[in-house]
């Protein structure tokens, strides 16, 4: 039970970092230009309770696997926002009139990329946990079905013969 709870609570962290990533973006090209916060949300925030979450309930290769998938995220986020003047003039942003870059693209671009690389990541941490999850249901049947069927026990004073035997669980040929 306590691994379920794990799960939806990161998948929850992990819908609402990517919604306000999304709704950022939106808002940035109708009013002020707040992209390098979602591109932050999505791209540092999120990666990390990814990155916790793949440690805590996954197991083996799995959970390297996407700890190190989620740590790519991070790295590519902060050399976005190390090299951002050289991505813009390689991928041609637009200028203002005084010569600095638009960024809004970029982020904008980069953000929705790693808004679908974390959605990805949740399916898989939720797909991939541990299945070592303990449920706690007594075993109702512990005899196999293809087990014999025990004699019954002499009621008392009765007797049984050893002649006697059980029907046959045999089906007829």
């Amino acid at each position: 039970m306590k691994l379920r709870n794990q799960i939806i609570r990161m998948i929850c962290f992990s819908i609402i970092g990517v919604a306000a990533s999304l709704l950022m973006v939106v808002r940035s090209f109708t009013e002020s230009d707040i992209t390098g916060f979602a591109l932050f949300i999505s791209g540092i925030v999120v990666p990390f309770i990814l990155l916790g979450y793949a440690i805590r309930v996954c197991s083996g290769n799995t959970q390297v696997w996407l700890a190190l998938t989620n740590v790519v995220f991070i790295i590519a986020s902060v050399t976005v926002f190390l090299f951002s003047e050289t991505l813009c003039n390689t991928f041609g942003c637009p200028r203002y009139d005084y010569g600095s870059f638009i960024w809004r693209p970029l982020y904008a671009t980069v953000t929705i990329l790693m808004c679908i690389g974390s959605v990805l990541v949740t399916i898989a941490i939720a797909r991939l946990r541990k299945t070592e999850e303990v449920v706690h249901t007594p075993n109702l049947n512990p005899v196999p079905a293809s087990a014999p069927i025990p004699a019954p026990a002499p009621v008392q004073g009765e007797t049984i013969s050893p002649s006697a035997t059980l029907p046959s669980t045999q089906p007829d040929a």
